[in-house]
């Protein structure tokens, strides 16, 4: 048995960030990370934008350099709030003072052989995609996300034959408008992208060195490699086992306080259900986000009082067009466009309740400070006063 006054589930961003939190307030503390990865606590952002990176020494967070005791290929299993224990699967157990939970979330499940379909996931994967651009030359990206299409236009760069394959009509459509994610589509075709709507996959098959995918609706395919990028599911057993009160997400407070005394909760699996966060219930998939609530939580560990109020920010590009995200955005949502001069690049203003719940920036630099500005503000927005809120930089 072990004990720490702090212990931090999670070797990701939420968690490092934690782990800072802690440090700012309390530099003696005893601190323990408990990761189910082998690898120490490193940065997914860098693995994303860019599939070539020639050099690692980017990605990692350097958590040890604060004391932090890791604990790493560890899967945490039980949580005992009343004792303030956790254990991990090989049964041993950890004492906590205040116990952080940063679980993130799980790809989604893809039909077929997993030793088969790459799940871009973790470092591990990162590194087998990197071998397998040295030696297959077309591949099947599954998933109409930000993500896969970001990794289909890298692929594309490297003169790599690339298949997209997602359920929806146009790629990136739950978070875009239907014009520009129609655009997208376009500009995926345009690069030589197979692209292959409204289909999904239903088992995958080797033959050889090649791999046989089957779908719903289409053809059998035949490429190199697989690689799945569906999705997310949050993680959410360890905490409902442990009484821990959730939804889609660990339900925390502005403060990441679970409904669990001494427990916290940052990161992409954690809904923030409080008035003082502008009645905000969403999950973000963003680095930005997982930083921001870790350090929050670390922090509130320590016995202050922080809230949260940030609006997170992300970014990224497809193909040769920039895209830049505040807030919440959502195309179920209603949502105003305003078109540049020549209708290549908009500023989109994501509206609900007549509050701006969110912001997007295509093709144009962001004015990430106005655009915060102007989700905070208490004015009731319609499609007749937002418009040219945000100018276009030039």
């Amino acid at each position: 048995m072990r004990e720490f006054d702090y212990i931090v589930v999670g070797g990701g961003a939420a968690g490092d960030a934690a782990t800072r939190g802690i440090r700012e307030h309390d530099t003696n503390g005893s601190i323990a990370m408990i990761s189910a990865e082998d690898s120490p606590p490193y940065m997914k952002g860098p693995m994303v934008k860019n599939i070539m990176l020639q050099e690692l020494d980017s990605i990692w967070f350097h958590t040890r350099e604060r004391g932090v005791e890791l604990f790493s290929s560890r899967l945490v299993t039980d949580i005992i709030p009343h004792e303030h224990l956790v254990t991990d699967a090989i049964g041993m157990g950890y004492k906590y003072g205040k116990l952080i939970l940063a679980l993130g979330s799980k790809p989604r499940e893809i039909p077929g052989d997993p030793e088969i379909i790459l799940q871009y996931w973790t470092l591990e994967d990162y590194q087998t995609l990197m071998k397998l651009t040295q030696s297959v030359h077309d591949f099947l990206i599954i998933g109409g996300g930000i993500i896969a299409q970001e990794l289909v236009a890298q692929l594309v760069s490297l003169n790599l034959h690339v298949t997209s394959v997602f359920q929806e009509k146009h790629p990136c459509q739950d978070m875009f408008p239907r014009t520009i994610a129609r655009q997208l589509m376009e500009d995926m075709v345009y690069h030589g992208v197979n692209v292959i709507p409204m289909d999904k996959v239903t088992g995958v098959r080797k033959h050889d060195d090649r791999v046989i995918t089957e779908f719903l609706g289409s053809q059998d395919l035949t490429t190199g490699a697989v690689i799945s990028i569906a999705g997310a599911t949050p993680n959410l057993d360890l905490a409902f086992n442990a009484g821990i009160a959730v939804k889609e997400g660990i339900i925390v407070n502005s403060h990441m306080e679970t409904s669990q005394p001494d427990i916290f909760a940052a990161g992409s699996n954690v809904i923030i259900e409080d008035d003082a966060y502008m009645g905000a219930s969403n999950r973000f998939f963003c680095q930005d986000h997982a930083t921001s609530t870790g350090m929050i939580a670390g922090i509130n560990a320590t016995g202050e009082g922080a809230s949260y109020d940030h609006f997170p920010r992300y970014g990224g590009s497809f193909f040769d067009k920039p895209f830049h995200v505040i807030g919440h955005i959502d195309a179920k949502l209603d949502y105003v466009i305003d078109w540049g001069d020549d209708e290549e690049k908009a500023i989109v203003y994501y509206v609900q309740c007549g509050k701006i719940e969110g912001i997007l920036f295509w093709n144009t630099p962001p004015r990430f400070d106005q655009a915060d500005e102007l989700i905070r503000q208490n004015e009731i927005f319609s499609s007749q006063n937002v418009l040219g809120r945000i100018r276009f930089k030039d």
